[in-house]
């Protein structure tokens, strides 16, 4: 049976779930434990092995053969040399695939860590509007209980009162609406960082991380852009693989080296064999192979060049979606949600003191919620836009 002291010491020695969930810890989660990550990890692997396999000198072939006619015994080694004349030409493919497979491992973790981003602040705006939507319902249930102080005294009509009390209860659908999308957005992002530990932690963050103007990122060089580069490299890859195609025409010798022995006219004597081997281009020149590699060539060329010109227009949209989405954000924060929230009181305060009608009320009350969705879309819209900039630029965070 465990002591006091050491159930204590297993309870405190027992992993326990983190109370709260910053976005670093989201991040660093995903990338630790994402298939893709692995997948991304296996790619590059496999790319850097093909360098040492391009690399690699062709084993010679050893035979032994048996005659009838002396000398009757043969032993002979054939090392072929048409290795020679390709391999730095796939040495130089296979260094042009590792650039290409590194530039497809950044492009996967951004792509990660601009899922986490957007699951992750996904659901701080569905927290934030079930905040709103519950902040709202209250309100609505004030605005009802005023309402029915004012047609209990005569001050209103009961057309009134039930405009007031429809508008409370459409108000209450609001937070189950918004009950089921922080639900919806909270399995994505323990989709996203492979979450299996029970119930999710509290997302620490705030919606508007981050935001502090519209000043947008500076001059990106297009060639600099992962996915322009990841195309380059194929290019490249493809431009050294039509060159070993070509050299891989030019007939290269095998050397031929052995011994033979077994004449009964030299009882115990031992004879060299030395010879050279060339392959004869009699029927297939190499010329269809090269002419394929040729074409391929072509075709990755011509996709460079449109990778550059995608990514000067991906730079381009993403750079201004930063900007705008931050100045919108900015004022939808600072400026008209505290502007509706104003209204809102002001026309409460005078429809409690009976100098304006229920109409002023209600669309003061449904004004202010207007803009407080819009304020939540706006604040998670400049986090999308943060998002696809780092995804673009193959930032993994």
């Amino acid at each position: 049976m465990l002591s006091a002291c050491g159930f204590l010491a297993l309870v405190l020695l027992a992993p326990q779930s983190p109370d709260s969930l910053t976005l670093a810890d989201a991040l660093a989660r995903a990338h630790r434990l994402r298939g893709d990550a692995r997948v991304a990890a296996g790619i590059t692997a496999e790319a850097r092995a093909q360098l040492a396999f391009a690399g690699m000198v062709a084993n010679p072939t050893a035979a032994y053969t048996y005659t009838g006619d002396a000398p009757t015994q043969h032993a002979t080694l054939v090392q072929p040399l048409d290795w020679l004349a390709v391999r730095g030409a796939n040495r130089s493919a296979a260094r042009a695939g590792i650039v290409r497979a590194e530039a497809d491992s950044i492009l996967t973790a951004a792509d990660i860590a601009a899922g986490v981003r957007l699951a992750y602040y996904g659901l701080l705006a569905a927290q934030e509007g079930r905040r709103y939507a519950e902040a709202a319902s209250r309100i609505a249930d004030s605005l009802r209980a005023i309402a029915d102080r004012r047609f209990a005294s005569g001050d209103i009509s009961a057309f009134d009162a039930e405009q007031v009390a429809l508008d409370a209860a459409r108000t209450g659908q609001l937070v189950s609406r918004a009950r089921e999308a922080e639900a919806v957005t909270a399995a994505a992002l323990s989709r996203a960082i492979a979450w299996t530990g029970g119930p999710l932690p509290t997302a620490s963050g705030a919606l508007d991380d981050g935001l502090s103007g519209p000043g947008g990122p500076g001059a990106i060089v297009p060639d600099s852009l992962p996915l322009v580069r990841a195309s380059v490299a194929e290019s490249t890859l493809a431009a050294s693989l039509a060159h070993s195609a070509e050299l891989a025409r030019i007939p290269m010798p095998a050397l031929e080296a052995g011994v033979e022995w077994g004449d009964p006219s030299f009882p115990g004597k031992t004879f060299a064999v030395l010879g050279v081997s060339i392959p004869l281009p009699l029927w297939n020149q190499g010329g269809a192979p090269a002419a394929v590699a040729r074409a391929q060539a072509a075709q990755a060329d011509g996709r460079a060049a449109e990778a550059r010109l995608e990514g000067a227009r991906a730079l381009a949209v993403a750079g201004a979606h930063l900007r705008e989405t931050a100045l919108r954000a900015l004022v939808a924060r600072d400026t008209l949600r505290p502007a509706a929230t104003r209204l809102r009181i002001k026309a409460t305060e005078a429809y409690r003191a009976g100098q304006t009608g229920v109409v002023a009320l209600l669309d003061a009350a449904r004004a202010e919620r207007e803009v407080a969705a819009e304020v939540i879309l706006e604040l998670f819209g400049y986090q999308e836009a943060v998002a696809e900039w780092n995804r673009l630029l193959g930032v993994d965070r």
